[in-house]
């Protein structure tokens, strides 16, 4: 089945050391020109997705952009300007279903704070007021490592429980477990047509596993610099990992998925 859609991670996969390689970026722009859509799946808010791809000129490149992992907003490119528009009822519903589950979610993130600092780990809680706006509480560590194995802490005990938890970089997210990137990557592409066998996913870090590991049947890659447990998971899910790290690596995997870009972005 060919591949219809691509969702790209930012942090460590196509972002790294505060930029987007020039592979990469060619690599995108000659995608989307190809009609492959483009899909930012990232725990970055879309504000800041918006001006990192504008940065690099490639907003009007993308068909959506799916923020804090759960917002999803259509890229609507005119010959003048780009606008975003909210994917309906999909936000509304994260909306509305959060309200509920915040305060479920609260105690679990306090849960969290309180368990790292038995740990001697520094644990800083997010605000009442960050957490209703992005839709999920956060604890912020000082160590990626502290927040994994936070984490993994954490996933027996929410099992099967209308909340979810995972790690995001130095950081541990609690959330609405029906809202997470697989899920929001899967309710855009049902949206554009599509199935999941024509998507694509990058990502390299923990929380990432929602849309990599092929409980959806989306087609995962991963690069050089991912975590061991991402590898672990593309390569069972029968996905490629790059020899070469972040953008450089998946440059590397478009051009194998898609043979037209070999010309440009091999080196």
């Amino acid at each position: 089945m060919a591949v219809e859609l691509v969702a790209f991670d930012l942090d460590g996969t196509i972002f790294d050391g505060g930029v987007i390689a020039p592979e990469c970026v060619e690599a995108i722009v000659r995608l989307a020109e190809a009609g492959v859509r483009c899909v930012v799946n990232s725990g970055r808010s879309t504000d800041f997705q918006v001006e990192l791809l504008a940065e690099y000129d490639l907003l009007p490149h993308f068909t959506a952009l799916i923020g804090d992992e759960r917002w999803i907003h259509l890229v609507d490119a005119g010959a003048d300007d780009v606008e975003l528009r909210s994917l309906e009822p999909w936000n509304t519903d994260v909306r509305n279903s959060w309200t509920e589950l915040d305060p479920v979610a609260e105690d679990w993130a306090r849960r969290v704070q309180q368990e790292a600092e038995q740990r001697a780990w520094p644990g800083r809680l997010s605000s009442r007021a960050d957490s209703r706006r992005r839709g999920l509480w956060s604890v912020a560590l000082d160590s990626a490592d502290h927040a994994r194995d936070l984490a993994i802490w954490l996933e027996p005990q929410l099992a099967g429980g209308p909340v979810a938890g995972n790690a995001n970089g130095t950081i541990v997210h609690l959330y609405d477990a029906a809202r997470d990137k697989g899920t929001s990557l899967l309710a855009l592409a049902e949206r554009l047509g599509l199935r999941a066998g024509e998507v694509l996913a990058f990502g390299d870090g923990f929380n990432d596993r929602p849309m990599l590991d092929g409980r959806h049947g989306f087609a995962a890659a991963t690069i050089a610099n991912a975590d061991e447990s991402v590898k672990r998971w593309v390569r069972d899910a029968g996905g490629p990992v790059a020899e070469r790290i972040s953008g450089l690596g998946v440059a590397d995997v478009l051009a194998t998925v898609f043979p037209s870009l070999r010309s440009t972005t091999s080196s």
